[in-house]
């Protein structure tokens, strides 16, 4: 039977750190970051160039930080590792706030956030949620600095901000969305406490791409939506 890791509500559930480190058929779920000054990078688990096989990670999430700085991964913070056939699902990241002004700064990859050349390969990325103010992006999958997502399916994850970017993925940094199906994901467009709705910079209810590539790709079913109350 599958081994399951449930987080203890106040911290992730894994940390690994090592190239010939390998983790297999578990499932990571209950991680949470809560209001922190210091950790708010992969609620679930948070990998370092090693691999990640045939796990899932859900129900993970990154709270508000009482910090100028941006919450990263709320299931799966990676960096220069691989993870390959995974389940990544409704995971969450809300962006933190400066301690002074309660300005909210941002959130990035609700579901992944991948960097340093990270690979996710073969796997689905579903139900994933992030929230904040500026620099808030994707959704489901952030990827950066040459990462990849290749044969994956990104589907419903959504941005709930004024000016997100990538309801189900954004690319950056010479990165690469690869054969990849993105669908039914959504970029809401939310304001609060307004008597008029600011300008809308959102852009990417699927996909935002910037100074990367996306190759052989299915985009469908993704939307952008306006929604405010006062």
């Amino acid at each position: 039977a599958a081994c399951i890791v449930d987080g203890p509500g106040a911290d992730r559930c894994l940390y690994m750190n090592n190239s010939a480190a390998e983790i297999n058929g578990f499932t990571f779920r209950g991680g949470r970051l809560p209001n922190s000054t210091y950790s708010i990078f992969g609620a679930g688990i948070y990998v370092v160039d090693a691999t990640v096989r045939n796990c899932t990670v859900t129900g993970n999430g990154i709270d508000f930080t009482y910090m100028p700085n941006i919450s990263q991964g709320g299931g799966v913070y990676i960096s220069g590792g691989t993870a390959r056939n995974c389940t990544i699902s409704d995971n969450y990241a809300f962006g933190g706030v400066t301690s002074s002004a309660f300005t909210p700064t941002g959130a990035q990859g609700g579901g992944v956030y991948a960097t340093g050349g990270a690979s996710i390969e073969d796997s689905l990325v579903s139900g994933n949620f992030s929230s904040g103010g500026p620099n808030t992006s994707g959704g489901g999958i952030h990827c950066s600095d040459g990462s990849v997502a290749k044969r994956c399916r990104i589907s419903s994850n959504y941005i709930r901000t004024m000016n997100g970017k990538g309801g189900g993925a954004y690319l950056s940094g010479g990165s690469r969305l690869s054969n990849c199906i993105v669908n039914d994901n959504v970029l809401q467009a939310y304001w609060s406490d307004r008597p008029v709705m600011p300008e809308f910079t959102g852009a990417g209810g699927g996909a935002s791409v910037i100074d990367s590539t996306v190759q052989n790709c299915t985009i469908c079913w993704n939307s952008i939506q306006i929604d405010g109350e006062r």
